[in-house]
């Protein structure tokens, strides 16, 4: 006569604990066993201990289960199901995977904007010209122009045999008995300043000159841009020295990516970097958060009988006489399952 005793919880003695429940079964020519209490999942299949002797034939059995709380009762924690995490790449070209890992990188030029691989302006030590992007690393003031990602002045002296070049020098030398009148040298000339605070007045000399920060441009004086090696920000005149594309920012005259995690405790900075990364079987959710994996309550088929499948419903009888069903306890984190085998 084999007595086998299995028990989820401790201590079910009568009247103990109406969730308690015991079941026996005789089997025939089997030896004593006895097995170590395991902690499981309530509605997953334990591999038996190691060390427990299993008789050659199985007969059937009934088990008895109760939820035991971890806090509650003081039982040791149950470690973790090892389930693998699974990278979270959908539409994304590049940045991080939720898994520690990377969805993709960007070729060389671009930078990984909040899962985009984008263009990155090069504007470094220019002022204007093309920034590699479709776009601009500034503009030049009227009379300038670029040369080399410099704002440089070009003399201009078509047409022209004497008089300003356009940038502080001249297009030649008239005679001693000559004035140079709007480019050309006449024996007579009548200085023209109508209108005009700076630049040439048309005999050779200068209607005015412009203050510090200032430049002469078609007579007047206008703010010079202080642009030099900046690919965005404020041009010193009321203007701008460039935009930064989508998912940048402008730091001290460059187009920058700024790290924006907030509460996220996962998934991409928006700039290729993690916010940080999750435990062993938790994915990243939309939001930014750990998420643990779902379990479904009640347990749906299939079932199976190996280890780490869902074991199929049973229903058993506490100290009481009163109906238990393993699937009943789905909801709960974990339970105990004692057995005991003699006779």
């Amino acid at each position: 006569m084999l007595l086998l005793t299995t028990a989820l919880g401790a201590g079910c003695a009568a009247n103990s604990n109406p969730a308690s429940a015991v079941a026996t079964v005789d089997t025939a020519g089997m030896g004593s066993a006895g097995a170590d209490t395991a902690g499981v999942d309530a509605h997953t299949i334990a591999s038996p201990p190691s060390d427990a002797a299993v008789p050659p034939d199985t007969a059937e059995a009934t088990a008895l289960a109760e939820v035991a709380p971890f806090a509650d009762q003081g039982v040791d924690t149950v470690p973790p199901l090892d389930l693998a995490c699974q990278p979270q790449c959908a539409g994304l070209a590049c940045g991080d995977d939720g898994c520690g890992g990377s969805c993709g990188t960007c070729a060389p030029g671009l930078a990984c904007v909040s899962g985009a691989c984008a263009c990155v302006p090069q504007c470094a030590g220019k002022a204007c010209g093309d920034d590699g992007c479709n776009g601009a690393c500034g503009s030049c003031n009227s009379g300038l122009t670029c040369v080399d990602g410099a704002c440089t002045c070009v003399p201009d002296c078509i047409g022209k045999s004497c008089g300003d070049n356009g940038c502080g020098g001249a297009c030649g030398t008239c005679g001693a008995e000559q004035v140079c009148a709007n480019g050309s040298c006449a024996d007579t000339c009548s200085p023209s300043c109508i209108d005009k605070a700076c630049g040439d007045d048309g005999c050779g000399a200068s209607c005015g000159s412009c203050d510090p920060g200032t430049v002469c441009s078609s007579g007047a004086c206008v703010c010079q841009k202080a642009c030099q090696g900046k690919a965005c920000g404020d041009d010193g005149c009321d203007g701008t020295c460039g935009t930064c594309t989508s998912g940048l920012s402008c730091v001290e005259g460059a187009c920058v990516c700024v790290p924006e995690c907030g509460t996220k405790a996962c998934g991409d900075d928006g700039c290729g970097t993690p916010c940080g990364s999750c435990a062993v079987g938790e994915t990243c959710g939309a939001t930014g958060q750990c998420e643990a994996p779902a379990v479904s309550c009640p347990p749906v088929a299939p079932f199976g009988t190996t280890v780490g499948t869902t074991v199929a419903d049973l229903s058993l009888k506490d100290c009481d006489g009163n109906p238990v069903t393993l699937h009943s306890l789905c909801p709960s984190k974990a339970a105990w399952l004692f057995g005991y085998a003699d006779w």
